[in-house]
């Protein structure tokens, strides 16, 4: 936002030629946001990201199947609120942004410099390591192993309560508040991601499969003939395999064409029987 502000336009460095707007409907402006207690999708960004990753480290239990009283005391939104309002949000770190013809920006925030901003970077490293040395040494006093191992949340979307579909709504209308795009909804949400998740596991995987065993037929140098052409249809659980046609060949000649009668030939062209010599002719390959 430094380098290119919403009113930026594209100039054209030799001519100087005014191109137009950089932001438009195709690269929109990004608004930063601030976070809202009072709108639903922050506070459910907050809300999921804290139980999804609270069930990763192992804090509280993952979800069961079937089990609908999971996390009852945590999801309220008053719950999560009141945890926030005694946080304090970190300051903005402005990283260093230089571009052609750029003033530097007294009224944002302070840009620091590659040294100051290596060592703030070290700074937060040095804190993180901190709270995971005390959260391990609560395990340990609590009779938990030191070591722990983070368990992946594996995707779920038939599941309304286990945070999964919230999180990814909450993160995609979070996202278009960025860029001024239309908010969706939970249930529009749900159906979309089920979508993707199918198209990824099915499609995807079969396609690539299906490269792979013909790849390994040039790499055993197979014959032509060995190779099959592949057409796959999720809709009808239909696959079909046939021989792929034979790579059409061509037949190359080569003709040589006798000088034009027109342009005569100097006499050192012909040698003794009155034959025209090799390098007075024209060679054609077809």
């Amino acid at each position: 936002q430094a380098a290119f502000p919403a009113n930026s336009r594209m100039v054209d460095p030799k001519t100087g030629q005014d191109k137009g707007p950089f932001w438009g409907e195709k690269k929109r402006y990004p608004t930063a946001l601030e976070f809202n207690p009072k709108d639903e999708s922050h506070v459910n960004f907050i809300l999921a990201s804290t139980c999804l990753f609270a069930v990763m480290i192992g804090l509280i239990p993952p979800k069961k199947e079937d089990d609908e009283f999971w996390l009852k005391d945590y999801r309220s939104h008053g719950f999560i609120v009141n945890i926030i309002s005694g946080l304090t949000v970190p300051p903005y770190i402005r990283a260093p942004v230089s571009a052609e013809g750029m003033a530097e920006d007294e009224t944002g925030p302070k840009q620091l410099g590659k040294d100051e901003l290596e060592q703030t970077l070290l700074g937060l490293f040095v804190d993180l390591r901190a709270n995971v040395e005390s959260y391990r040494a609560r395990r340990l006093a609590s009779g938990l192993s030191r070591q722990f191992q983070p368990e992946p949340a594996d995707f779920e979307k038939d599941d309304d309560l286990n945070f999964h579909i919230s999180f990814v709504t909450s993160c995609a209308n979070l996202r278009c508040d960025n860029y001024s795009l239309k908010r969706t909804d939970f249930h529009a949400c749900k159906v979309i991601a089920g979508k993707i998740i199918a198209a990824i596991a099915t499609t995807t995987a079969a396609v690539c499969g299906l490269v792979m065993l013909e790849l390994f037929k040039l790499v055993l140098k197979k014959d032509t003939d060995a190779y099959m052409n592949r057409q796959i249809a999720l809709a009808v659980n239909l696959l079909t395999s046939y021989t792929a046609e034979k790579p059409i060949s061509f037949k190359t000649t080569t003709e040589i064409v006798p000088p034009n009668p027109q342009d005569p030939l100097p006499s050192e062209a012909f040698d003794a029987q009155g034959k025209i010599l090799p390098e007075y002719l024209t060679t054609v390959v077809r």
